[in-house]
């Protein structure tokens, strides 16, 4: 009971009153672990795991320490200093949500301006206002965007990262299709198949490619946004709440820590110094620890969201890191790919259904997935509430 409570106190808080992870958190952190490889690196995996020791075992040891020392001398003490640091790890709504509900409405009020211009609703205005309106909601958006890539790690690096993840979105919607057709052609006559057959092995000729993410922030189309977006807030949601929660519900604060240690280390020094010896042990930790969490969000999304595709989309990622020359935890594409399937994004029912404002819809279906994972993960822990409770009910009877 004292978990789900405790759980409950931090979403609400964090909700009503974000903490600013970047500046109190996110920067501390960067240079503490720019201090350590100073003062460690030398180029060999030996000073890298020392390193890693010091950055992040360390410190978990310390809150370990803090943490037994707390419930030694009052229970409520230990509860109170769990639930601070599950706030001060969380940062979703400051780091996250600012930016995607602006981005969200900009995009929102564009659809009804450019249908409500369709449909000659918008009479009081000459074509030029709506043309500069329009205009200005792009360039917010935008600049929105470039703001929330560079604020929360390396620009460039996000740029790469948020690219792929638009790109194999795409590449699995057409896989997907292509796995639908494969099973509607196994129903068919033989001579339906013979001609599907022909059709696809002219598609097998001319592949098409795959789309290039647009980097420049001023020419970014309103779909690219959108999409950007909507893989943003699922990383987000995966690094401070999904994997956070996961940890903490696990290991308490001490799982807190070391989650968000680890993931910082070998993202910073990975990111930094690439393939180097000295952040090979980091990089294989961090793969590691988000990659228990990834696996488990993806199940999630799966379980809230359109199982069959999002299984497909997770079991695809898995199957074919090798081919596909990713690493599938530390490039985040299984969760991508899985929250795409949940999304219904490689349906072709989505996008027929939603033609003038799929943009919204996307953000809008990505908004309820993340919501529905949050009731889910807190319905679990109701009922374990429940049965502790009722256990120690019929004890005292």
């Amino acid at each position: 009971m004292t978990l789900f409570l405790t759980i409950l106190a931090v979403y609400f808080a964090e909700k009503f009153k974000p903490f600013n992870y970047p500046k109190y958190i996110h920067i501390p952190l960067e240079n503490w672990f720019s201090y350590i490889e100073n003062k460690f690196d030398s180029g060999t995996n030996k000073d890298g795991i020392f390193a890693w020791l010091v950055a992040v075992f360390l410190p978990t040891l310390l809150t370990l320490w803090i943490v037994v020392c707390l419930y030694d001398i009052a229970y409520f003490l230990g509860v109170i200093f769990s639930a601070l640091v599950l706030y001060f790890a969380v940062g979703f709504n400051f780091v996250c949500s600012r930016f995607y509900l602006k981005i969200k409405k900009n995009l929102k009020q564009l659809y009804y301006i450019n249908s409500n211009k369709n449909n000659g609703n918008s009479k009081r205005k000459t074509d030029a206002e709506i043309a500069k309106q329009n205009q200005h909601l792009l360039k917010e958006s935008r600049r929105l965007l470039a703001a929330w890539l560079g604020e929360n790690s390396n620009f460039a690096n996000n740029i790469t990262k948020f690219s792929q993840a638009a790109n194999s979105a795409n590449l699995m919607a057409n896989l997907f299709k292509q796995n639908k057709d494969k099973d509607s052609e196994d129903k068919n006559s033989k001579e339906n198949s013979k001609e599907n057959s022909k059709e696809n092995s002219n598609d097998n000729k001319n592949p098409q490619k795959e789309p290039k993410f647009i980097s420049d922030f001023s020419r970014l189309p309103q779909h690219k946004i959108s999409l950007i977006s909507t893989m943003g807030s699922l990383l987000m949601s995966q690094r401070h709440w999904f994997g956070t929660l996961l940890w903490f519900i696990c290991f308490g604060a001490v799982g807190v820590v070391f989650y968000r240690l680890s993931l910082a280390a070998g993202q910073f020094w990975k990111n930094k110094q690439n393939d180097s010896l000295f952040s090979n042990f980091a990089a294989k930790v961090n793969d590691f620890v988000d990659g228990v969490s990834q696996y488990l969000t993806s199940l999630i999304f799966a379980l809230v969201g359109n199982f069959s595709p999002a299984i497909f989309g997770l079991n695809y990622v898995l199957n074919n890191q090798q081919s596909l020359k990713i690493n599938a935890c530390f490039e985040n594409t299984l969760i991508w790919n899985s929250a795409n399937g949940a999304l219904n994004y490689f349906s072709d029912d989505f996008h027929e259904a939603n033609k003038n404002n799929i943009n919204i819809k996307l953000m809008q279906r990505c908004e309820n997935l993340i919501w529905k994972s949050f009731m889910f993960i807190f319905i679990v822990l109701l009922i374990f509430a429940v049965m502790e409770i009722a256990q120690n009910l019929l004890l005292l009877i």
